[in-house]
Order: C-alpha cells, then structure tokens, then sequence
C-alpha cells in the first residue's frame, strides 16, 4: 500500500485470478480527471478509494425521440475514503476525481481489455453511444 502511495500509478495491476480470472487493479487519479460514462461491458466492477474522494454518476439508457440511444443522468454519488461504489453489468456511470489524487481500486469479474465495453461521447449537449 505504501508503495501506491510513493510510485502513484496511473493504472497497476495488483492481482489476476488465475482460475476465476477477477483481477484487482490500482488507478491514481489527479484532481479533475473526468472520465466520461461508460459501461463494463458483461462485468461487475466494485471501485473502492483508498485516498481523495471521487465522485460517480449513473446513467439510464434511453431512446432518443428519432430512436437514437442517449444517456440520461440519475444520480451522483460522492466516493470517499474507505467507502466502495458498485456497478453491475450493463450500468453506465462516469467518474471525477473531486479531491486527489485519489488512489482507487477497481475489482471486475474479468480482465476488461478483452470485453466489449460502451464509451458514450458528448454530442450537442447529449452523452451518445461511441467506440465499443
């Protein structure tokens, strides 16, 4: 843990299940990082914050009135210290470093480079479903 601390990481991974394949990584994130909304895809995720405090919020799918998928804010939700957030599959939420740098982890089910996950992008005012 103290070496989080010392190195900072942007992105570490601290476990990777050999047989269940859950893998626990290590995010710092500096004060302002926003990460716009996003899914992960088939996989829960349990964000915890070890340091700062970040905020994330969840979003609803919806079809827009020409049919087109857009994202709709539900809440936010401030993440401190020893608290957790989670997500199950298919949730939609983004995430602001509100006080850093933050050192979150980030538990999910399976190694999220080989899933297909949703990144919204911001369009005339309106979150609308980017790159998978």
């Amino acid at each position: 843990m103290a070496g989080l601390r010392d190195d900072a990481p942007d992105h570490r991974e601290l476990y990777r299940d050999p047989v269940h394949g859950f893998l626990l990584l290590a995010h710092t994130e500096a004060e302002g990082r926003y990460r716009p909304p996003h899914d992960h895809g088939r996989s829960w995720v349990i964000y915890g914050v070890l340091d700062g405090e970040m905020e994330m919020g969840t979003y609803a799918p919806i079809a827009g009135a020409d049919g087109t998928p857009r994202l709709v804010k539900r809440d936010t939700t401030r993440v401190r210290a020893g608290e957790v957030q989670v997500y199950l599959p298919g949730d939609v939420h983004d995430t602001r470093c509100i006080s850093g740098p933050a050192i979150q982890f980030r538990f999910t089910e399976r190694d999220l480079s080989l899933e297909q996950i949703t990144r919204y992008v911001e369009q005339d005012g309106r979150w609308i479903a980017g790159t998978r």
